[in-house]
């Protein structure tokens, strides 16, 4: 995708965030619910104008980062606007601020969601497509598995970001079927998180401690 379409389909996720909070913002009670327990029963809230748009706003600040994150990259581990493991993530991230935007709002409104449920099933998806893109990243300090290994040896960034692919959709497909079964999978959930956050970090010291040119 080049940049120029990145950006189109970036704005339009945010524009139509913002429009969506503006055409329900008068029908939003004074308080929204903005955190759950476990049980998915709301333990906190917020004034309407924040919680209304507050997603949006995360949305643009996001788009501010990734925006930046090319032009601020040392030489040598740059990373390009139109790397398709980049523009996989990005679109990635800013489609799962919009659904929680709706899901929120519409919860608002008195719409019953499981929201325990809705959003372990809608943060796997997120992992699970971050997975599919991470081996496709190049060295950079930004954006997938940045330990002192990885980041120095560009083997050892390829091998660890196979190994994390894998474990990264494992895990956001546990957190979804989790999510469908309810909350007593968090286990279940917790576990796979751990495993495909701590694996790839071990893994890539691992490699590193075989030495270059060791299998």
């Amino acid at each position: 995708m080049d940049t120029r379409r990145l950006n189109t389909v970036s704005l339009a996720l945010i524009a139509g965030s913002f429009a969506f909070s503006a055409v329900l913002f008068l029908w939003l009670p004074d308080q929204i619910p903005s955190h759950w327990t476990l049980a998915g029963e709301v333990d906190d809230t917020m004034s309407r104008a924040w919680g209304a748009f507050m997603m949006p706003l995360v949305m643009l600040g996001l788009y501010g980062v990734f925006r930046a994150i090319p032009a601020l990259s040392p030489k040598g581990y740059g990373i390009d606007a139109a790397n398709s493991g980049f523009v996989g993530i990005r679109i990635a991230a800013l489609a799962l601020f919009a659904l929680l935007n709706v899901l929120i709002l519409i919860s608002a409104l008195g719409v019953p969601i499981a929201m325990d449920s809705a959003i372990s099933i809608s943060v796997g998806g997120l992992l699970t497509v971050l997975g599919w893109f991470l081996d496709r990243l190049p060295r950079n300090f930004f954006v997938g598995i940045r330990t002192p290994w990885t980041i120095v040896d560009a083997d050892n960034w390829t091998r660890t970001h196979r190994l994390g692919k894998w474990l990264f959709i494992a895990a956001g497909l546990a957190m979804i079927v989790g999510g469908i079964m309810g909350t007593k999978a968090y286990a279940v959930i917790a576990v796979a998180a751990l495993v495909a956050g701590l694996v790839p970090m071990i893994y890539s010291y691992l490699i590193y401690r075989q030495g270059p040119g060791k299998a």
